[in-house]
């Protein structure tokens, strides 16, 4: 909690068509309350109402959404520290096309992070239908390099974060790629790229932070076809 994070993506899962701009913004309100806001679209230019110097002739995607999650982690005494949360995405917005719920469940310790989870979809373009689940190795600090199954399908990818001596205080920037390794084409890319910032505002009482359950980076964007 207390923690700002935003990001870009360069797919959109589930519109007509996958690439796109897709910005995330995450706020960790309370301890274990997260709320997210995201806006996913194909034209940085055209406003929807066919003004300015793009009409906006074609039909475009584009979604304004916003999500939540609530959860808990426990640090054991063995160092394991064990986390669970549940939450909704898409869950407001003039199109909800992304729409599910979810819980997941997590385990770290040292370097590795193991987390599991099943998703109820309300709509065919939501990525979460089913069992999700992501086994992380972070061999360095700034490198994380992780597999996903996600959809019926395998992904791997890493992210590489910005060594802390170059960093303003509490602040972290990545940047990051995912490519699909099994499976058919499916709502999410099968290549895609992310870069954000992380902020910490407020520290925990706490001398180590919360670990936050993991959710799909492609978890949460509907579409408003126009």
């Amino acid at each position: 909690w207390g923690e700002v994070a935003m990001g870009f993506q360069n797919p959109i899962p589930g519109a007509s068509k996958p690439e796109g701009y897709n910005f995330l913004m995450s706020v960790g309100v309370l301890p274990g309350v997260e709320i997210n806001g995201r806006l996913a679209t194909q034209d940085l230019q055209c406003n929807l109402y066919g003004l300015g110097d793009n009409p906006c002739r074609e039909p475009i995607d584009r979604d304004l959404a916003a999500s939540f999650k609530f959860g808990h982690s426990v640090e054991l005494e063995n160092g394991w520290r064990v986390s669970a949360s549940i939450g909704t995405t898409d869950y407001g917005g003039a199109a909800t096309f992304n729409r599910a719920t979810y819980g997941v469940a997590g385990a770290d310790k040292g370097s590795w992070s193991l987390a599991l989870g099943y998703g109820k979809a309300s709509r065919s373009g939501s990525p979460l239908k089913g069992a999700f689940g992501q086994l992380a190795w972070r061999p360095w600090d700034e490198v994380q390099l992780y597999s996903e199954w996600l959809d019926r399908r395998a992904y791997a990818g890493f992210q590489a974060f910005l060594p802390a001596k170059f960093s303003p205080e509490n602040t972290r920037f990545y940047v990051g790629a995912m490519r699909q390794m099994h499976g058919a084409p499916g709502i999410v890319q099968r290549q895609s790229l992310s870069a954000g910032v992380t902020v910490q505002l407020d520290k925990p009482p706490a001398a180590k932070m919360p670990v936050k359950a993991w959710v799909p980076e492609p978890m949460k964007i509907g579409r408003a076809h126009v």
